[in-house]
């Protein structure tokens, strides 16, 4: 993700027949920064800062016979420091 600027991610699904019923999650790893999550035009929820997995529940706003969009926005975060411990260092390797 560029340091300025917004991110938009977005994946279009189809759920096969045998999905009817079943509750589906969405599991991110993590996402730099600010993510802010959507499924079909609903909100599902926003994520601050990054670098940390999360996750969110897609059942109530699946379309089980339709077309779906998973749609993601990432903005860089306004305050550099955001996220960093006051006391965070880095270490060297050598």
């Amino acid at each position: 993700m560029p340091i300025s600027g917004t991110g938009w991610y977005r994946k279009h699904f189809a759920l096969p027949a045998s999905a009817k019923g079943r509750h589906l999650s969405i599991e991110f790893d993590g996402a730099m920064s600010n993510a802010h999550v959507w499924l079909n035009g609903k909100e599902l929820g926003l994520r601050p800062y990054g670098y940390a997995s999360f996750a969110f529940d897609l059942t109530p706003n699946l379309r089980w016979d339709g077309d779906n969009v998973l749609a993601v926005r990432l903005t860089p975060e306004r305050n550099p420091r955001a996220g960093i411990p006051a006391r965070a260092s880095t270490a060297t390797c050598g």
